[in-house]
This record gives C-alpha cells, sequence and structure tokens, in this order.
C-alpha cells in the first residue's frame, strides 16, 4: 500500500532499467560506460529524493553513483560519478523533470526526464559536453522494475 501511494505522489519513485536497445548513445565515448547494464532506483525520502544509479560499464566494472536533493533548481553533490560534481533538478508538471549537471561549476550535461502516462517507462533525452567541449544528443529509454 505504501509503495503504491509514494508512486501516486511521485511517478519517479521506483527502480528503472535502462534498455540500451531503445535509447541513443551510439558514438558516446563518454557516456558509453554508462549504459553496457544500469538500474536507476529513486527513493522518496522526508525532505526530497534520493536517487541511485548502478551498473557495469563497457570494461566491466560495476559504478555506483547517489544524489540526494530536492526538485528545487538547487545544486546539490553528486558521488561517484568523475565527470559530475553537482545536479539541480526542478520539476516542470508531475511526469516531467529537468536536470543540470555541472563539473566544477560547468554545465556538464543537461537532461528532461518523462515518465509516461502509463508510468511504465522513463524517457530521459538530452545534451552531455565532453571536456573539449563537444556536445551530444543523448537520448536513454528505462523500463520501470
Amino acid at each position: 500500500m505504501r509503495k503504491a501511494m509514494l508512486r501516486a505522489a511521485d511517478p519517479f519513485v521506483g527502480t528503472w532499467k535502462v534498455n540500451v536497445a531503445k535509447s541513443k548513445l551510439a558514438g558516446l565515448p563518454l557516456v558509453q560506460r554508462l549504459v553496457e547494464s544500469g538500474t536507476i532506483k529513486v527513493e522518496s525520502l522526508d525532505n526530497g529524493i534520493k536517487s541511485t544509479f548502478e551498473g557495469v560499464d563497457a570494461e566491466g566494472k560495476a559504478f555506483r553513483s547517489e544524489w540526494s536533493g530536492k526538485y528545487d533548481d538547487k545544486d546539490y553533490p553528486l558521488k561517484g560519478n568523475p565527470t559530475i560534481d553537482t545536479s539541480a533538478m526542478k520539476k516542470i508538471d508531475m511526469n516531467t523533470i529537468v536536470e543540470v549537471s555541472k563539473k566544477a561549476g560547468k554545465q556538464v550535461a543537461r537532461f528532461q526526464y518523462t515518465v509516461s502516462k502509463d508510468g511504465k517507462t522513463l524517457t530521459a533525452t538530452g545534451k552531455i559536453i565532453d571536456p573539449r567541449g563537444q556536445e551530444y544528443n543523448v537520448t536513454y529509454v528505462c523500463d520501470r522494475q
């Protein structure tokens, strides 16, 4: 019952598995390590949310990153990802979030996350900027577990 209430309160709460076949990541060496396999767990906290991303990189090494914060468009630390120091999230509507990620105060990614109306699919579309300033368009598609 509590799980159903949390999902109703925030459609992002739950466990999501990256669907590599549906995602558009070709030619992106910076993010390939994130998509060999990956699971995102979003939890509701008393004063915000916690997002944990676990996966296996292209070299077979396990990785884990964590972010805790609010949908208030303020920077909160992101741990475990060497390309990102902080992320800020802002809720646009019940099913849409915008995230801006930074490294040393400089924007390195911007994504819009949308949960489908049936609540089964999470789609993240955005741009990743590599250390040389090259921008890549990325789409992650995740299935609710």
